[in-house]
Parts: structure tokens; C-alpha cells; sequence
């Protein structure tokens, strides 16, 4: 999502770039559920010699049910979201954060994981 990393500078990716994480969430089945996305983020991304802080705002995330984004909705994605869904319906997510480096850290490649947690309340 960001790149190589300087010492001493500052990131931030919006959920409307295009180096923002994406994710595809597909409901198939008949019928229609409550769904509810969870975003496990991490707190620090790691390089090879050390970590630094990463942080996710109320507005790093972005939904659609169409791919192309033209109608995105804003969303926290520290807190679940749900979403009222019919047969085959997909949901799109983007992802954006902030990162600082300390001017004492290398420069380099540092990531972590997020994990999406999708569950089906009926």
C-alpha cells in the first residue's frame, strides 16, 4: 500500500487512491442475510529491522456494491459493518492509512497483515 518507506517522512493513502488496499466480500446463496464485515488492522507495519506505527482513521474505508466505485460510501473500519444483502450480491472495500517514520529508522519495505472477517447473521 505505501511503498518503500523513507526515514523522516509521512504517508498517507486514501481509500480513492489507487495503492489503497482492496477487498471483495460475495455473499452466493439464495435468500437474503445480515452480513457483517470485520477489519482486523494492525497497529505497527514491519521491516526488516524494526516497526512503526500505522493508523487507520474513521474515513480510511470505502464501500461499494459496484466494482467501479461511482457511488462509494464512507466507513470506519475499526468498528463491524453491516450490510443487508440479496442473492450474489458483491461488496467492494478500499482501504487507506497513515504512517510517520522517525528520521532514525531505515529506509525500506514494511507491511503487516489485515485480516476481513465476514460473518452471516441469518
Amino acid at each position: 500500500m505505501f511503498g518503500t518507506l523513507l526515514s523522516g517522512s509521512s504517508y498517507t493513502v486514501q481509500p480513492t487512491d489507487s495503492d489503497a488496499a482492496a477487498f471483495i466480500v460475495r455473499r452466493p446463496g439464495p435468500g437474503f442475510n445480515i452480513l457483517v464485515v470485520r477489519f482486523s488492522l494492525p497497529n505497527r507495519l514491519v521491516g526488516s529491522a524494526t516497526s512503526v506505527p500505522v493508523g487507520f482513521n474513521p474515513v480510511s474505508l470505502e464501500w461499494d456494491t459496484n466494482q467501479n466505485g461511482n457511488n462509494r460510501q464512507s466507513a470506519d473500519p475499526n468498528v463491524p459493518q453491516w450490510f443487508w444483502v440479496g442473492p450474489g450480491t458483491r461488496l467492494f472495500f478500499w482501504l487507506g492509512g497513515s504512517v510517520t517514520i522517525p528520521s532514525n529508522t531505515p529506509n525500506g519495505e514494511y507491511g503487516n497483515v489485515v485480516v476481513v472477517t465476514v460473518s452471516q447473521i441469518f
